[in-house]
């Protein structure tokens, strides 16, 4: 089976954290290129680079864990990941940042700099595609639930309806059963269907609700017992 095509964010990514861009070359250019040419990617570093207070956050970064091997300590918050990483990026890329005094000053753990690119793509780069990814999924969470809410409000009946369809059918229930005239059949038939009605309106399905209305208008159209409460159901049903 072929493999599935990666975007070109997570590609470029990986081949940092992999350590594959031994020589740095316009590598940090293309990564750039991809978030840029990604509208989902640019729109959430748009955001988060929005009032995004760069200096006070890279002296944070490169001074908060210094008694330590490792002194580039990234934020905890995904946007200010995002905002950090990117702008350093975006400054490697313009030349105002030294690429190589960068990363020897904070991702030589060890005292050498065997491991420089590794480092980089493990301490720098991982947490910057995670983050920009986590915030991704967050979003798309809160559409889809946006979009969630939206269905269940287009599918859900007005509370004044029900209340109203309520007693309208507590009322057809009365009059099939005290009109005579009305065969033991029919009676049985139009209250199966209300009282499949009322359930329908105790969970509030507009879909359902439409359809047993139908059905009911249709069965009580022609019961003269019956020609005030299917004239008010009728209004009530086309008002929904």
């Amino acid at each position: 089976m072929e493999a599935k095509e990666q975007r070109p964010f997570i590609q470029l990514c990986n081949n940092f954290i992999d350590a594959k861009y031994i020589m740095l070359g316009n590598n940090i250019v293309k990564l750039l290129e991809s978030i840029n040419n990604d509208t989902s990617l640019r729109e959430i570093v748009k955001k988060c680079i929005n009032n995004f207070d760069f200096t006070t956050e890279l002296g944070i970064a490169i001074s908060a864990n210094q008694n330590k091997p490792k002194d580039f300590v990234m934020p905890k918050e995904n946007e200010k990941i995002v905002a950090l990483c990117y702008l350093i990026l975006q400054q490697i890329a313009l030349n105002q940042i030294d690429y190589e005094a960068f990363t020897n000053k904070h991702f030589v753990y060890d005292g050498t700099i065997n491991d420089i690119y590794q480092n980089f793509g493990h301490y720098f780069i991982l947490p910057f595609r995670n983050a920009m990814l986590n915030l991704e999924n967050t979003k798309k969470i809160q559409i889809d639930n946006e979009v969630r809410k939206e269905i269940n409000v287009d599918n859900k009946v007005h509370q004044d309806f029900i209340n109203k369809l309520k007693v309208i059918c507590n009322d057809i229930i009365k009059v099939v059963e005290s009109d005579y005239k009305i065969k033991e059949d029919k009676e049985e038939e139009i209250k199966e269907y209300v009282d499949a009605l009322l359930e329908a309106l105790s969970i509030n399905n507009k879909k359902i609700i439409f359809s047993l209305s139908k059905v009911i208008l249709d069965k009580i159209e022609k019961i003269k017992s019956l020609k005030g409460l299917y004239e008010r159901f009728l209004y009530i049903w086309e008002e929904i």
